[in-house]
């Protein structure tokens, strides 16, 4: 779907996947910059300052305990949600700043809209090479581009075929098989309760 690259998967349950998780509703404005976002992830944790090198973060620790953090939306274009890991000294850094690491791929990026927090954006890395530095740009899947999309799927007034749900067990195994993942985090903030 939609006009990038970025992969979207809906999956539906036939029971309540996941303990103490409400679906959260798609964030489907396209007034994402300046938002503050909130991120969850259960990747490597840890400051910058706490590696003696941006790359030494690839080693860190990792614990799946789940974390959270906040961070502001500098750029939302070409299906991609963006911000910078800045310092505690910058003026506009959050008191619990935070960027997404390793192990945090599929975790979401909400926004507070209307008095409750909709989900925006699904990790799906960084384009460089350090991302465990101050400076580092953080990239989310940018939700709203694939709203339309997304409440289409989800719609269980309309038959699968007009929906253009694919079931997994009509998909070839290799694209079953790398996509298996993410769907599975994904799944946790997107879901149908049956």
């Amino acid at each position: 779907d939609g006009p990038n690259s970025n992969d979207v998967a809906v999956i539906e349950f036939t029971g309540r996947p996941f303990r103490n998780h409400d679906a959260r509703p798609i964030y489907s404005s396209i007034e994402e910059v300046g938002e503050t976002i909130w991120i969850l992830g259960m990747g490597i944790h840890g400051q910058p300052d706490d590696f003696p090198n941006a790359r030494a973060c690839s080693n860190g620790d990792q614990d799946s305990n789940l974390r959270e953090g906040y961070n502001t939306v500098e750029q939302a274009n070409n299906g991609v949600l963006m911000y910078t890991m800045k310092p505690s000294s910058s003026s506009t850094s959050h008191s619990r700043e935070a960027i997404a690491q390793d192990g945090d791929s599929g975790g979401p990026a909400l926004i507070e809209f209307e008095g409750e927090w909709q989900l925006a954006g699904v990790n799906s890395g960084t384009d460089e090479n350090n991302s465990c530095d101050w400076g580092s740009v953080d990239q989310y899947c940018r939700l709203s581009e694939h709203a339309e999309w997304i409440y289409k799927a989800m719609d269980d007034t309309v038959d699968d075929a007009s929906r253009g749900i694919r079931h997994t067990t009509d998909l070839e195994s290799g694209a079953r098989n790398c996509c298996l993942h993410y769907l599975a985090v994904f799944a946790l903030f997107i879901t149908i309760v049956l």
